[in-house]
């Protein structure tokens, strides 16, 4: 487990109180050898007879003399090291964290992310929190109200300004976990961006109703599998049919918009419910979509803008967020899907460089 900041205090203290103190005792007792070795000094040179009967106590002074020395040395190494950690620590603990958690999409009552993390995390004192519920806005698996739940994922922004003006002497580090529609997932990734280090991303588990942080496993190769890009035609909109968790109907999305627009297809080597399941999974997918969407600027440099139709598990959605940059790559519009909707994507999150994020 790892130790809070406030134990390895504790112990780099405690690491240099005792190099003092070992450091204290050499020299008391090499003090008392030298003042030894010296009366020994002169009783031989006054009672020559005498010197044999002291040879054993000279032995045992050179013998705490030595002593001495080891334990000067032992000493100043731990006075030394515990005041070079000391630094680091502190410098380290000008790092605070930041707990954002998602409640949406969920009838039942969803249990705090908090309640997962490692009891270092909570009980160092160093854990600020944010937290946005739409549960109020969800009727049978549906968000009724996007407008004001848009209004919520916003006030991530606020939230973080203001714990930077209160603690502006400090770095800061994100735990997420979310549950919430896509775009507003998308959202909450686009307002914190790079502004944070993600420290830990969560997914939920809902068949046994707990939080778990997606795994390292250097062996995991997943990535997303997407249509070559050829340049030809002239086009201002593309759009993107972005398949991880669910394979996405082309009708669906010509539904939505119309049977003209141009469609390309990026997909998880396994479409699946929670196809990626480590971090580096994780990172090198939305990298690859990164990627991706630069090459669309290349080859096709009249598009303006790119709809977004994605179907992906939490930490996907908020991790490609944190990617999108309107003012180099164009407009996005992250579309919202409801099965019993006509069209079956009614809204979408739009982001457009030099505009604040809106819904339309």
């Amino acid at each position: 487990m790892i130790k809070t900041v406030s134990r390895l205090v504790v112990e780099t203290n405690v690491r240099i109180i005792a190099g003092v103190v070992l450091i204290l005792l050499s020299i008391l007792l090499g003090f008392n050898s030298v003042s030894s070795h010296y009366k020994l000094t002169i009783q031989y040179e006054s009672y020559r007879a005498e010197a044999e009967a002291t040879k054993e106590d000279k032995e045992g002074n050179a013998l705490a003399l030595y002593l001495a020395i080891l334990l000067l040395a032992v000493g100043v190494i731990l006075v030394v090291s515990g005041a070079r950690d000391n630094r680091l620590l502190k410098r380290n603990s000008r790092v605070r964290t930041i707990l954002v958690q998602i409640l949406g999409l969920e009838a039942e009552a969803t249990p705090r992310l908090k309640q997962f993390l490692q009891n270092d995390i909570v009980e160092s004192g160093d854990l600020l929190e944010i937290s946005v519920d739409l549960r109020k806005y969800i009727k049978n698996n549906c968000l009724v109200d996007p407008n004001a739940a848009f209004v919520d994922i916003c006030q991530i922004n606020d939230s973080l300004a203001s714990i930077a003006r209160s603690h502006n002497d400090f770095k800061f580090e994100i735990i997420y976990g979310g549950l919430a529609p896509i775009p507003l997932l998308v959202l909450a990734g686009y307002l914190i961006s790079n502004r944070c280090n993600v420290r830990n991303i969560f997914e939920y588990n809902r068949l046994t109703s707990s939080w778990e942080t997606l795994q390292n496993n250097p062996n995991d190769k997943s990535d997303l599998i997407c249509d070559k890009l050829v340049a030809g035609s002239s086009v201002s909109e593309v759009a993107i049919s972005l398949s991880v968790s669910y394979q996405i109907s082309d009708e669906q999305i010509k539904e939505s918009l119309n049977d003209d627009i141009k469609i390309l297809h990026c997909k998880s080597q396994n479409v699946c419910v929670d196809s990626i399941n480590s971090r580096q999974a994780l990172d090198r997918s939305v990298e690859t979509f990164r990627k991706y969407i630069n090459d669309i600027n290349v080859k096709f440099p009249s598009v303006k803008r790119i709809h977004v139709f994605c179907a992906a598990q939490s930490s996907f959605c908020f991790s490609l967020g944190r990617i999108l940059a309107p003012n180099i790559h164009g407009s996005f519009c992250v579309y919202y899907f409801n099965r019993n909707s006509t069209p079956c994507y009614p809204w979408a999150l739009s982001l457009t460089a030099g505009s604040d994020p809106k819904l339309i």
